[in-house]
């Protein structure tokens, strides 16, 4: 028997091409076959990149999604498609940032920009994420370092990992008070010029007295360049008409540190993440009247909507490069092609702001998975109604305070009581917010002369 044929069970010679192609061929349809019923079991299923609402492990915000609707009983709906769009929305009064992975353009930071401007409210959750340049926009920035902790009780598992122990809100709802909050791996958020001119509120942050540092070069320990508290992690900066929040850290809000308990020491507590959050956000529902908060999902991670189309496409290509005989290069290149349209179909729906029903309906909603809860009268939302005026409050007589004692000026309070009265009656917010542009104005214009 030569090298070129070989006998088979049946005492049959066979060429070995033969026999090869023929194996070869088995293995091709028996692997069509298995994506064929592979289809069947993972149809279409999603996706859920990280920070997400509607994720539902540790690296999602499915709990504050949840607990929103029934604490503060607001309505919470996604934003999927580019903030180009947002004027077209004038309903939207809160939207919520939880990191971003893709960059941001220019028309699309602008156009944050006259949200706030035209009276939104922005709240971004970020530390080395692409929402950097959203909060850039606004004057704030972001250090280079992570912040650390020296006290070994003070942190959980590893210095990145610091407790703070939250002052601002808990001073003003006593004799409530936060459970101190879990940070992982957050860095310091900066307004210099804000900071000078009280124009930008620290509302998370480490005291003159805390054993927190910023770790500049990331190195784990304190170098000459490294920072020292007290840091700043959360500022609040009014912007026109509307506010923007930024806390320098993606991981507060999410799922992994809801409700987790902790330790310091022998003590167990339950970590405030959750009811800072709450707080947070229901502070942002009074000053804006909103009664819903959107969770702006439109720069995170791509997302595979079809395992289908993904599988085909690679088994496709595989099989048509494997086996080089016509039937498969051509059989590859049909799933193939499918795979890519299906892919491409799944990608212009996403662009567009395409959702499709139960019953394969393409259905245009730029903003999804709307809960209609009715909207409920909180303690919270009360005390938080109060709460307002005092931020202003602070900011205004600070401001007046720090031109009296710099230029020994006094015109400028003689004229707001003038026509306000007596600034310490003052009670209405948007008193108060004209009363701090007035100052603002006044600065501007005298600020050469002091200079």
């Amino acid at each position: 028997m030569s090298d070129e044929t070989f006998q088979n069970s049946s005492n049959e010679v066979v060429p070995k091409r033969q026999s090869s192609r023929n194996t070869r061929r088995f293995l091709a349809i028996v692997l069509i076959m298995l994506l064929l019923i592979a289809s069947l079991f993972v149809a279409g299923r999603p996706y859920i990149p990280q920070h997400s609402i509607l994720r539902t492990d540790q690296l999602g915000a499915s709990l504050l999604a949840q607990s929103i609707p029934e604490v503060l009983g607001a309505t919470v709906s996604r934003y999927i498609i580019s903030p180009l769009t947002l004027e077209s929305y004038p309903e939207i009064k809160i939207l919520v940032i939880i990191g971003a992975s893709r960059k941001y353009t220019p028309s699309e930071l602008d156009a944050y920009h006259r949200f706030v401007s035209n009276g939104g409210t922005l709240l971004i959750f970020e530390d080395f994420g692409n929402a950097r340049d959203v909060a850039n926009k606004f004057g704030i920035s972001f250090s280079k370092g992570v912040i650390r902790e020296t006290n070994p009780y003070l942190y959980t598992n590893s210095p990145d990992k610091p407790i703070i122990f939250e002052q601002f809100i808990s001073s003003l709802i006593e004799p409530l008070s936060i459970n101190p909050i879990q940070l992982n791996r957050a860095t310091a958020v900066y307004d210099v010029l804000g900071f000078l001119t009280l124009t930008t509120f620290p509302i998370l942050y480490y005291t003159d007295d805390s054993s927190a540092f910023l770790d500049i070069n990331d190195n784990n320990q304190i170098d000459s360049s490294d920072r020292r508290a007290p840091l700043p992690v959360g500022v609040l900066k009014p912007v026109e008409d509307g506010y923007v929040i930024v806390i320098g850290d993606a991981t507060l809000p999410l799922n992994l540190y809801w409700q987790q308990k902790g330790k310091i020491a022998n003590t167990e507590f339950v970590y405030g993440n959750a009811i800072y959050t709450l707080l947070l956000l229901s502070f942002l529902m009074a000053l804006t009247g909103s009664q819903s908060v959107v969770f702006d999902e439109s720069h995170l991670n791509p997302q595979i909507n079809s395992l289908i189309g993904l599988t085909s496409w690679m088994i496709g290509l595989w099989v048509g490069l494997s086996y080089a005989d016509a039937f498969n290069i051509s059989l590859a290149l049909i799933v193939g092609g499918l795979g890519l349209a299906r892919l491409r179909k799944i990608r212009l729906r996403r662009e567009r702001g395409v959702k499709v029903d139960e019953t394969g309906v393409e259905q245009l909603e730029f903003v999804s998975h709307p809960t209609h809860a009715e909207r409920l009268l909180s303690e919270y939302f009360i005390l938080y109604q109060i709460m307002k005026g005092r931020i202003f409050h602070v900011g205004n007589f600070a401001l007046l305070d720090k031109i009296e004692e710099t230029t020994k000026d006094t015109t400028l309070r003689q004229q707001l009581e003038s026509s306000y009265g007596n600034l310490t009656q003052v009670t209405s917010l948007q008193k108060l917010i004209e009363i701090n542009s007035q100052i603002h104005e006044y600065i501007r214009r005298n600020e050469r002369k002091w200079l």
